[in-house]
């Protein structure tokens, strides 16, 4: 017996019949809808415990559970009172799972956080690296440059020592000539 889908169904289902007997409700209050729906929550509940959707089984589990309450009440109040201990039961079993639940997203949150947060770190150490990589590099071309400068003068002092150094040699060796007379038109 599932839960109830219309006002009627239930009146002619031989196990909600069945399932009524045994709690020993009036059969004028078989018809009572509220009756009804707390059966199929009864059964619903018990199934859920039971591990099957057995009819047997079912009642075995639902007559543990009256034992276990200590009731002794027959028809309406039974069922009154089982409903209300199996709301209560429902409930808690609903707050369980709900919380289990949020545990999970909290676990899933977190691990996302945890990866977001190490995919960041990872792009800053990348970002920092280049940074240094940069850095490095230009400090590099300016240590070149700095050299490439300095060799540049050592050449030109070099140059200009070898040419002072031959242009006075070159000047000693060269013959001293007498001018020679310009002529100019008178």
């Amino acid at each position: 017996m599932d839960t109830i889908t219309s006002n009627t169904e239930y009146k002619y289902n031989p196990t909600y019949h069945r399932f009524a007997d045994f709690f020993g409700v009036d059969k004028f209050k078989k018809d009572d809808p509220d009756v009804a729906r707390k059966l199929s929550v009864l059964y619903d509940w018990g199934a859920k415990k039971s591990g099957s959707d057995n009819y047997v089984d079912v009642i075995k589990e639902l007559i543990k559970f009256q034992k276990s309450l200590g009731n002794t009440a027959r028809g309406k109040t039974l069922v009154d009172d089982m409903y209300l201990w199996a709301r209560i039961d429902i409930d808690k079993i609903k707050k369980r799972e709900k919380r289990k639940l949020e545990k999970q997203k909290d676990i899933k949150n977190k691990e996302e956080i945890s990866k977001r947060q190490q995919i960041a770190a990872q792009r800053k150490k990348d970002l920092e690296d280049a940074v240094k990589e940069s850095e490095n590099r230009k400090e590099l071309e300016q240590k070149e440059r700095e050299n490439n400068f300095k060799e540049a003068i050592k050449q030109r002092e070099k140059q200009s020592k070898l040419d002072k150094g031959a242009g006075l040699k070159a000047v000693r060796d060269v013959p001293l000539e007498t001018p020679k007379p310009i002529n100019l038109p008178v």
